[in-house]
């Protein structure tokens, strides 16, 4: 006598797989939102280091990030930002999410008085048609 799974077990199987594939994968794209937004943050730290560093070296600030003493993240093939800085009566260095490539959220950090005593460091973050909101 052959022993076989039940038409009941094999649907009870499927089941449970879709259930948890329902729970898996909306976790699986916040993850993957949260990984390319970690890749924004370092490379707005590193342009803003190379902003600082140009301006010891210059005594002013440069907008062109091609012109900084650091990588320009720009320059990746497989980037899924675009990175740009420039003065809003404060520096600020901004990353723009690519839709193509997989994500459309924005994030800057901002520098009000970049490079004194008095430094003050702000983060922000927008998500897709949503509003910008400071990140702590």
């Amino acid at each position: 006598m052959k022993k076989a799974f039940t038409l009941v077990e094999l649907i009870a199987v499927v089941v449970i797989i879709g259930i948890l594939a329902t729970i898996a994968i909306p976790q699986y794209a916040n993850l993957k939102e949260r990984s390319y937004g970690a890749e924004a943050w370092v490379n707005l730290g590193m342009l803003l280091n190379g902003e600082k560093a140009y301006y010891l070296d210059h005594d002013s600030w440069e907008y062109n990030i091609n012109s900084l003493p650091v990588d320009n993240p720009n320059s990746s093939s497989s980037r899924r930002f675009n990175y740009a800085c420039g003065n809003a009566g404060y520096l600020y260095c901004r990353a723009t999410g690519i839709a193509s490539q997989g994500t459309s959220w924005q994030y800057e950090i901002e520098c009000s008085g970049c490079g004194s005593a008095g430094e003050f460091i702000k983060r922000y973050e927008k998500p897709p048609g949503g509003d910008w909101q400071e990140v702590h």
